[in-house]
């Protein structure tokens, strides 16, 4: 990341509770992409521990899910996402 990067950790579960929620109106697509954002949180809280949620950058924004595996190494999930 270039210095001066805006820097915003979200809890996890708040991270997920928007990704995750299914409503009624939503569209077969939209609730089976929230299906498949549930079970990729519920095995990231299964394998690692201590989980955090980093966002970098305001409208193209890379995002970091990361915790520790048993051995107390880092890993996790890098994606990124376009808000305007």
């Amino acid at each position: 990341m270039k210095a001066g990067t805006e820097i915003n950790e979200v809890e996890f579960d708040r991270f997920f509770a928007k990704l995750t929620a299914i409503k009624e109106d939503q569209s077969d697509s939209q609730k089976a992409r929230a299906k498949k954002f549930l079970a990729l949180g519920k095995v990231l809280e299964k394998d690692l521990r201590s989980l955090k949620v980093y966002r970098f950058g305001t409208v193209r924004i890379d995002i970091l899910i990361v915790g520790l595996d048993d051995a107390g190494q880092i890993l996790g999930v890098r994606t990124n996402a376009v808000e305007t």
